[in-house]
């Protein structure tokens, strides 16, 4: 090679030198300016967004080592804070890029800070810039491009990440206080990372720990997931268009989670932990739910196909604490200390088939109280409920056994007096193998049993049963002009009851404001039985047990068998009341009788036949030791006429040797006859009795009447057939013997009768005591001597007959003065109480 030659190719050498030197000096100049050229490029262009403050502090690009980073970020907007950065990298691995993987070495992010505003999620906004997803379109993958590349990182850090929300809907902030996340890569799909991360959301604190395996066929987590105290409002969005205008209350959790997703599954999910809901409040037109505290423990299990079919399945301790409830139409407010509910659910859904659920297990309610509000009284309440062997599905319901105890129904309002007591108390009510089906409805319940039951019934000054001022008013249909069409009626409940029983601890008050003095009954050792009933079977007979206890010794027993559910009932009933004092109804029998009781017993045997709802009561009354005082005379007057003679005296008349008085009161009719009144009742068939119990008394000594006819003669007497006497002498006449011995009876069996004895003389004792020869004008005063011995000695001669043994006793005949002045007829001897 020439001279010339290599001096060319010197030349030559230098100057690509010289190229390579300033191409190296421009790119490392480039390399070394490029990050202010960026941070100043994109510093000018936020400058340049309407109302907008930028400030960006450091830039760093190593391409050699393949880090970003930036730090010291600040976007105003109108002088508010909008983005706030502390720092960022990114540290990349040039290699893999010739495998076309993309490795990140490390990726960070700390003291972040992003204020979003709006007026809801779908229209946010960072400063000036709109957010809102773009719904024109939908972005499709391109099947023609090559295969993705694969991406992986070493680890991923945040901290300090703080998200502020402005919008109207749902104010609040949500911080990352640190997050880290594990080695991971898409071409080894079954590795796992490990996820820890602390997020703050106001006062709310949210630990995610675990571990993350989202590249796999079947994308995994599984770990732990604790929450506390999270409020609810900051993440319930748009409540307020669905009508709910309050909604508070802090939510934590404490679970164990496992979640698996692929494209043929579907999501599965599994958790165990517990759920607390505290202080819970929701507010609608139509609820208040003013407080409740929610917990749960359990473990569940969900699946989702990608077809949409949902099966779920829980088992669950769930504990309802506090609860504070309203419905504001009804004005019905419910509280309750304490409700457990453990059991399981089953729920099963699809697009193809209806939703199917099962639902069983125990529920405890401890303390619970149901109020009226606008009518401020108490509904309903107890102390402990518990429903066992719950069995709920959409074909029916079924529970194994049910129990209340200390049960309160309808108590009156706080303001009331002492006098109006709860109107259903009971210590204890249980139910067992309660049955209900939804198709056809059909409802069957084993037994009923209720212990300590108290019943406390009371009767306003007005008239009115407390029983029916519970009553909701009957709404008043609208009449329409045109007739209705007529539809076929729609099938009703029906139910079944194999017994009902009360237990013979329970009670039963009547109190009755309405009379003067108050009437007060209890019956005590209450007891009851009902056997089997059937809506579908109104025809069957059902046996019947009733006994109680009342003041005094009073005792009542009745049993039977009745048809309860006929519209017009058959069978029979039997029963008894025995000592009871009649001084406790004297305001329901003063104002009928007219007489004041001052003191009585009664005793009542009744036998009641009924068919077709019509009763042929056959009942036997004892009164013992009765004593009355006349205060009414308009009514004794009216009774009296009723009765055809006076009260005292028919009362006399029938009783007995040891002051009893018997009567038979019988009644028949139909029981649903709308004018049926019970006191017009018993004073017709008291009056009919006594009547006929007269007849009857006065029958043997030849005294007959009709009904309502009056046996009083002058002075209001009640006469007997006189005793008659041959003429002249003391000598019975033939056939009054016998009236005596009946009388004599009747003295004997009635001690309380009181008889007058008063003897007459006719023309016939003159003419035979006249000497012969006297003339009839010329009688002389030893003729009024001899009718005056044979009076008095007529009167010794009934008196006699009448004291004999087993007989009147003494104080019971009274002498009248003899009277002798002649009467037309036959001599006699009057007999009248």
């Amino acid at each position: 090679m020439s001279t010339d030659e290599r001096r060319t190719d010197r030349i030559r050498g230098h100057r690509w030198w010289r190229r390579l030197a300033i191409v190296t000096l421009l790119v490392v100049a480039l390399v070394a300016l490029l990050p202010e050229l960026v941070r100043w490029q994109v510093q000018a262009w936020l400058e340049r967004q309407p109302q907008i403050q930028a400030s960006i502090g450091d830039v760093d690009i190593n391409f050699f080592q393949g880090r970003v980073s930036v730090s010291n970020v600040e976007i105003e907007h109108s002088h508010e804070r909008v983005l706030s950065l502390g720092e960022f990298w990114l540290e990349l691995d040039w290699w893999p890029l010739w495998q076309h993987q993309l490795w990140v070495e490390s990726a960070g992010l700390r003291q972040f800070q992003l204020t979003l505003t709006g007026a809801d999620p779908t229209h946010l906004q960072l400063g000036p810039w709109q957010l809102s997803p773009d719904r024109t379109g939908s972005a499709k993958p391109d099947e023609t491009l090559a295969p993705a590349w694969g991406i992986g990182w070493g680890r991923i850090e945040l901290d300090q990440i703080e998200i502020i929300s402005k919008l109207t809907c749902c104010p609040g902030s949500v911080q990352v206080e640190s997050a880290q996340l594990g080695a991971l890569a898409s071409w080894l799909p079954k590795q796992g990372a490990a996820l820890h991360s602390h997020v703050r959301v106001d006062q709310g604190r949210l630990t995610v720990s675990g571990q993350l395996q989202p590249f796999a066929e079947t994308l995994c987590w599984n770990g732990t997931m604790t929450l506390e105290e999270l409020p609810l409002a900051r993440v319930a969005f748009g409540l307020q268009q669905a009508g709910i205008q309050v909604f508070s209350g802090t939510l934590s959790t404490d679970l164990a989670c496992q979640l698996q997703w692929n494209a043929v599954s579907g999501l599965i999910a599994d958790w165990q932990g517990d759920v607390s809901l505290a202080q819970l409040a929701v507010a609608t037109q139509e609820v208040q739910l003013k407080r409740a505290d929610l917990d749960w423990q359990g473990r569940g299990c969900a699946e989702l196909s990608p077809g949409g079919a949902v099966r779920a399945d829980l088992d669950a301790d769930i504990g309802l604490d506090q609860l504070d409830l309203t419905l504001e139409q009804s004005g019905v407010h419910c509280a309750q200390q304490r409700m457990d509910w453990q059991g399981r659910l089953q729920m099963t859904f699809s697009p193809e088939t209806p939703l199917r659920w099962q639902l069983g297990g125990t529920l405890d309610s401890s303390d619970l109280l149901l109020s009226d509000r606008l009518l401020q009284r108490q509904l309903l309440g107890w102390q402990h409920a518990r429903l066992a062997g719950l069995a709920f599905s959409e074909q029916g319901m079924e529970i194994g056994q049910a129990q209340w105890q200390k049960l309160v129904a309808l108590r009156p309002a706080p303001e009331a007096s002492e006098h109006d007591p709860d109107l259903v108390r009971c210590q204890r009510l249980d139910l067992s193998q309660i049955c209900w089906h939804f198709e056809p409805g059909r409802l069957t319940l084993n037994e009923i049993l209720l212990s300590g039951l108290d019943v406390q019934l009371r009767r306003s000054a007005t008239g009115q049963l407390n029983l029916t001022s519970w009553q909701p008013d009957s709404a008043v249909e609208e009449k329409n002009t045109t007739a209705p069409q007529q539809q076929p009626p729609e099938p009703g409940l029906s139910w079944a009851l194999s017994s009902l029983r009360i237990a013979g601890d329970s009670r039963l008050g009547f109190r009755d404001d309405s009379t003067a003095p108050v009437v007060e009954l209890e019956w005590n050792r209450l007891a009851c039985r009902i056997g089997a009933l059937d809506s579908a079977l109104p025809q069957q007979p059902t046996d019947l047990m009733l006994e109680a206890e009342g003041a005094h010794g009073a005792a009542l027993h009745a049993a039977g068998s009745l048809t309860l559910l006929a519209g017009k009932p058959d069978g029979r009933v039997t029963g008894s009341l025995a000592h009871l004092q009649l001084t406790e109804l004297a305001p329901y029998l003063e104002p009928a009788l007219g007489y004041r009781l001052e003191r009585g017993e009664l005793d009542l045997e009744l036998d009641a036949p009924l068919q077709q709802g019509e009763v042929d009561l056959d009942s036997r009354v004892v009164l013992r030791g009765l004593a009355l005082q006349p205060y009414d005379a308009q009514r004794q007057q009216q009774l009296e006429q009723s009765l055809g003679l006076p009260l005292p005296l028919a009362l006399a008349l029938l009783r007995d040797r040891q002051g009893d008085i018997r009567l038979d009161l019988p009644f028949s009719g139909p029981l649903d006859a709308p004018d049926l009144s019970l006191l017009p009742l018993v004073r017709t068939a008291l009056v009919k009795a006594v009547q006929s119990a007269v007849q009857l008394t006065l029958a043997p000594v030849g005294v007959v009447f009709k009904l309502g006819a009056s046996l009083l003669g002058d002075g209001d007497m009640l006469a007997l057939p006189d005793v008659t006497f041959q003429p002249g002498s003391a000598e019975v006449a033939e056939g009054s013997q016998q009236k005596l011995d009946s009388v004599r009876q009747l003295l004997q069996q009635r001690p309380g009768l009181r008889l007058t004895l008063c003897s007459h003389v006719s023309q016939k004792d003159v003419e035979v005591l006249r000497p012969a020869g006297e003339a009839v004008a010329k009688a002389s005063q030893s003729m009024d001597a001899a009718l005056t011995r044979l009076v008095r000695a007529r009167n010794q001669v009934v008196s006699d007959l009448l004291l004999s043994p087993g007989g009147a006793l003494p104080g019971q005949l009274l002498q009248c003065q003899p009277r002798v002045e002649p009467e037309a007829g036959e001599p006699r001897v009057q007999l009248s109480f």
